[in-house]
């Protein structure tokens, strides 16, 4: 699966990244925002931000939430941190489902795509939406970016702890070298007071010969 989907980025839609690794490169929502709109899905591509920072990445992926909801995608708050963390196979279940989605559009009744070419944008009819509800839509929008802001919280604070019990090994590891140090210096002072006592007595005993 993961080789079809790269032709399929690669080949044609052709990103403005060529696409590698689809757990680090889609990490950020940006290309998944970039595909979007290329399929003509995602009309406010410029209000994406093209870093890998926390703040960007949830403007990023709330951004891309009420898109995924109307293509029917599975993309709760869960995927979204697991694609934000670069978790083996969470981009890829989204990019299928995208390109799912994308075929079913495909299939369906065409408008006119004469402006979108111009804009080397794949020319693909939107789905077909019902009537929303717009305090039902807002309040999971809502729920949702919520959840997505928690989720990069607590995970800033796991990893400030890593950090931290990094931080007391590497301080404890330099203790025990300088404890491990110190013996040894120790060591050497004591085995040289040794030896000097030893010379000094073996002198004294030949004055007295």
């Amino acid at each position: 699966m993961a080789e079809l989907l790269l032709r399929w980025i690669n080949h044609e839609l052709q990103l403005s990244t060529v696409v590698t690794n689809v757990e680090r490169d889609f990490s950020s929502g940006y290309l998944l925002g970039e595909l979007l709109y290329r399929l003509n899905l995602q009309h406010n591509l410029p209000d994406f931000l093209n870093s890998a920072t926390a703040d960007a990445k949830i403007l990023n992926f709330c951004l891309l939430e009420p898109t995924m909801r109307h293509l029917r995608v599975a993309f709760d708050a869960n995927t979204a941190a697991a694609i934000m963390n670069g978790h083996r196979g969470a981009a890829l279940q989204v990019l299928y489902q995208v390109k799912m989605a994308a075929e079913r559009l495909a299939r369906a009744p065409l408008v006119s795509t004469k402006a979108l070419e111009r804009h080397n944008v794949v020319p693909l009819h939107n789905m077909p939406t019902k009537l929303p509800k717009p305090a039902y839509d807002e309040a999971k929008h809502s729920f949702f970016e919520h959840s997505v802001r928690r989720h990069v919280r607590s995970l800033a604070s796991l990893r400030h702890e890593r950090e931290l019990k990094a931080e007391e090994r590497r301080k404890a590891e330099q203790y025990r070298e300088q404890q491990a140090r110190l013996a040894e210096e120790l060591e050497a002072t004591k085995a040289e007071r040794l030896h000097r006592a030893f010379l000094h007595s073996h002198a004294a005993r030949l004055g007295r010969l």
